[in-house]
């Protein structure tokens, strides 16, 4: 009896953790069901079209995977997945098919930027959008920072580590001069350039522009040193040069603002007009 008893408490158990499992599942795949991403690839010296918008299809690898059943060219189904090392775009609707681009972000969604060749036909690699896309994932951030009197270098590529206060941050795990880790995030103000991997580091240079990525111009020196800088450029950060702005057309009343512009401007008119405005 008490054997008996012994083997139905193994079996419920192992039905709770099975139950358990399952739900998990469940609940991964409804935080992905209805996300699609939206692929533009087409070569055009082959006429191969691969653009389509790809639906969710199943959790791959603990990631979700997205689907075609056709393309435009009629190449056939493809796929989009995380192979358990990388992302893959791969013609097929499985596994196993064709490998045409890849990117080794490690990203829960489909990452935008960072994608690569990986035919062997030199081929378009294609843009991925849409609400099953990562827009920060796989960007990076170029630095070059060197302070020559402590040959103190801080410069290489900072890749995306995660959303800090709702903007991304980047860091890099050492420097030429083996100043150890760096980052550059977002603290709810500004923007901070520090040493170490994480906030709370010793800060560099801070930048107060709101800017969605890293904005390349208007850092100042905040180390309490007089060091340099630095230069920010590369797919993580944004040119936020000052736009200078002017009256151009008389014999109205017309009212630009902020001047000078950065992110965006206000035009205000007394009459309806046809204005064309050229960025220079």
């Amino acid at each position: 009896m008490m054997k008996n008893l012994h083997k139905m408490k193994s079996w419920l158990v192992a039905m709770v953790a099975i139950v358990a499992l399952m739900g998990a599942s469940a609940d991964a795949i409804a935080q992905y069901e209805g996300t699609s991403v939206d692929v533009s690839f087409y070569e055009g010296d082959m006429s191969f079209d691969l653009s389509g918008t790809y639906d969710f299809n199943a959790m791959l690898n603990d990631k979700p995977s997205y689907t075609i059943a056709d393309t435009p060219a009629g190449a056939g189904p493809a796929i989009i997945f995380w192979d358990g090392t990388q992302w893959v775009f791969a013609l097929g609707g499985d596994v196993g098919g064709m490998t045409l681009s890849t990117n080794s972000a490690d990203s829960d969604l489909v990452p935008q930027n960072g994608w690569v060749d990986a035919s062997g036909m030199s081929l378009e690699i294609g843009t991925y959008s849409g609400n099953g896309t990562d827009p920060y994932a796989g960007t990076t951030v170029d630095v070059s920072f060197y302070e020559g009197d402590m040959s103190f270098d801080l410069s290489g590529t900072y890749d995306f580590n995660a959303m800090l206060n709702n903007k991304p941050s980047y860091t890099i795990s050492d420097t030429p001069a083996g100043a150890g880790p760096a980052i550059i995030y977002w603290d709810g103000t500004q923007w901070v350039f520090a040493l170490g991997g994480d906030v709370g580091g010793m800060t560099l240079s801070t930048n107060s522009t709101t800017t969605e990525l890293v904005p390349q111009n208007g850092w100042v020196d905040a180390s309490g040193m007089s060091l340099n800088i630095g230069s920010y450029s590369g797919n993580g950060t944004v040119n936020n040069t000052p736009t200078a702005i002017t009256d151009v057309v008389p014999g109205f009343e017309m009212k630009l603002y902020p001047n000078p512009a950065t992110n965006y401007v206000m035009l205000e008119l007394n009459e309806v007009a046809n204005l064309t405005i050229y960025s220079t």
